[in-house]
């Protein structure tokens, strides 16, 4: 798919007033290398996506959509977690303004809590697992999401010093798991 999306750019950036579908082509584009383990090829694609969807009215979903995924192409590698947060906070700040975004809203914030927490910051991490196990309660068929929440708060609580605090959380991640099949 990667030669067809750059084809298709070059084709669509010599017709006037196709600039979402430039951008639909180089978040697609970005979102291929990503997933064929390429985050670093796909990191400059995000930002030109994203840079399009900005001028373009009515994207706040696809720029929402965009920034989560360009923080977590960044993610993976630790010395660039620092660099993926303030995208989190730019998605999810995003997302809070779109209807039924409940579950991205969550994703952003566990990922969020995720790299703090890689990042020796366990403290500010907790309260964004926090907030995202609340908005998953409420979203149905998110029991697997909902456990790892579960099993990152208690070892966050852990590395805090506080095991008693941490132990309900993993015993409630432990029931949830057990009632998923594949884990």
């Amino acid at each position: 798919a990667e030669p067809y999306y750059h084809q298709a750019l070059t084709l669509y950036q010599d017709i006037p007033g196709t600039e979402r579908d430039q951008a639909n082509c180089l978040f697609n584009l970005a979102t291929t290398l990503r997933k064929l383990g390429k985050p670093a090829d796909a990191e400059p694609y995000y930002h030109q996506a994203l840079t399009l969807y900005q001028d373009i009215p009515n994207t706040q979903r696809s720029q929402a959509t965009c920034l989560f995924n360009l923080a977590t192409s960044l993610s993976p590698k630790l010395d660039k977690l620092a660099q993926a947060e303030p995208y989190y906070h730019q998605a999810l700040t995003l997302y809070q303004d779109i209807p039924n975004t409940e579950e991205q809203q969550a994703n952003c914030l566990r990922n969020l809590a995720t790299s703090l927490h890689e990042r020796g910051k366990p403290a500010n991490a907790e309260p964004h697992y926090r907030q995202a196990l609340t908005l998953y309660q409420d979203i149905p068929g998110t029991e697997r999401d909902q456990a790892n929440c579960l099993f990152n708060l208690a070892t966050t609580l852990r590395e805090r010093g506080k095991p008693t605090d941490a132990e309900p959380y993993y015993h409630q991640a432990l029931t949830l798991y057990q009632d998923i099949p594949g884990t």
